[in-house]
């Protein structure tokens, strides 16, 4: 049957361009050929005649092979893409006129290498097979664990942290992705290694304080992807009382630091200490204040306001461009993670939809903490702008984009092992 049936499963994969899923047609086609013949055969045929007719039930080769692959043709979602691009042009200009304003720096220039460092790191992970990372989640963790903590005690500090600890929440978010998505919440010790997971990074973290939002982006992409993973009442209550002790524990080291305690005590006050604690929610303030529905200048100098590069990008393109602009980059931020959103929706493989989660939660954290603080809303914290702001960053967030279309395209190139509900 094999030899005869062999022309016919060939003519079929010829038409499918995805080679990766040409060992999938042929099993599942050779199967629903096989139950053709069985059913002619108890209808009489001869085993010759039964697989000639169950060739002729199935249809022109041809046809059913393109039918194939439009099916299973790689995807991509356009909308994520056009927006990820969008914002990282406005990175691109923003910085420029930063430099025209006479910042005295080459803010563009670095801002350009990075965008083309982060565009050719995401063109990598998009046509890498993503499915290949996951045996490797729990060395990415161990191997970010050792480089957090190796950062702490003998990298380089600036202002206040070690040089690189602002990346770590990504490596970690992506190894958690992986061990998650197939974690055994029936295993007598998953509960005790869950809590491990999360303590380890929270403690360096903690033991840091000036270390804030990276602790917070970490604690937000550990408990979505602890919630999805769906762990037992009694083990989802127990994680629960251990949240609360540990946020409370956080708070009161929080507290007992003296420039985190005024930086939350000016948080919604910046105004009792204008020109101390509060000075930079203070002159964030005046400037969107003062901008105007359409700016004050593309290239107008905005020097009371530090850490307009970075921090404080978003003030500054609002001072700069107006309200409406600023109202525009809200909508395009939205979008952005609307499409990502549809993106994770779509996909079916539980590992690629596990990524994107954590993918999407530092993305809403870094958006969401940003604007708000921008706006007066939340406190200080060193929080960057994504795509737009200066520094490794952005060539970070793009490469993270290029590994979530990567993930999208692969969604109807064949079956995964892991498969969602």
């Amino acid at each position: 049957m094999n030899q005869q049936v062999k022309p016919f499963l060939d003519a079929v994969c010829e038409q499918v361009r995805c080679r990766e899923v040409h060992e999938e047609i042929r099993l599942e086609l050779g199967g629903h050929l096989e139950e053709l013949v069985e059913m002619h055969v108890a209808a009489g045929l001869s085993e010759a005649d039964a697989v000639s007719r169950a060739l002729a039930d199935m249809g022109d080769p041809l046809l059913i092979g393109q039918q194939l692959n439009q099916t299973h043709r790689p995807r991509t979602e356009w909308g994520l893409l056009a927006a990820a691009l969008c914002l990282a042009m406005l990175g691109i200009w923003a910085m420029y006129a930063v430099d025209a304003s006479g910042s005295g720096m080459n803010f563009f220039g670095v801002k350009l290498t990075w965008s083309a460092v982060g565009l050719a790191l995401g063109a990598g992970l998009f046509f890498l097979d993503y499915r290949r990372l996951h045996p490797y989640s729990g060395v990415l963790y161990g191997a970010t664990l050792a480089g957090t903590v190796l950062l702490v005690l003998y990298g380089p500090w600036v202002n206040g942290q070690p040089l690189g600890i602002g990346h770590t929440p990504i490596l970690f978010a992506l190894a958690l992705a992986g061990l998650f998505a197939t974690w055994d919440w029936r295993s007598p010790w998953a509960l005790t290694k869950a809590v491990a997971l999360f303590a380890a990074p929270a403690l360096v973290y903690l033991k840091f304080s000036g270390m804030g939002a990276e602790l917070l982006q970490f604690g937000a992409s550990f408990t979505v992807l602890l919630v999805l993973s769906k762990p037992r009442r009694g083990q989802a209550e127990a994680l629960a009382v251990l949240g609360l002790i540990g946020a409370g524990w956080a708070l009161l080291r929080i507290w007992g630091t003296a420039y985190l305690r005024e930086r939350l005590l000016y948080a919604l006050n910046p105004f009792q200490d204008p020109m101390g604690a509060g000075y930079q929610a203070v002159q964030a303030r005046l400037a969107l204040q003062g901008a105007g529905w359409w700016g004050q200048g593309a290239t107008a100098g905005l020097e009371r306001l530090p850490e307009v590069h970075s921090d404080f990008i978003f003030p500054y393109l609002v001072y700069t461009l107006g309200w409406a602009a600023g109202a525009a980059i809200f909508l395009l931020v939205a979008f952005f993670l609307g499409r990502m959103l549809l993106a994770l929706r779509k996909v079916r493989d539980l590992y690629g939809s596990y990524l994107i989660t954590g993918i999407l939660t530092l993305f809403i954290f870094r958006f969401g903490w940003n604007l708000l603080m921008a706006v007066g809303l939340l406190p200080i914290a060193g929080v960057d702008l994504p795509f737009v702001s200066h520094g490794m960053q952005g060539a970070l967030q793009l490469a993270l984009v290029g590994l979530v279309l990567g993930i999208f395209r692969r969604k109807d190139m064949g079956r995964s092992p892991l498969k969602t509900a």
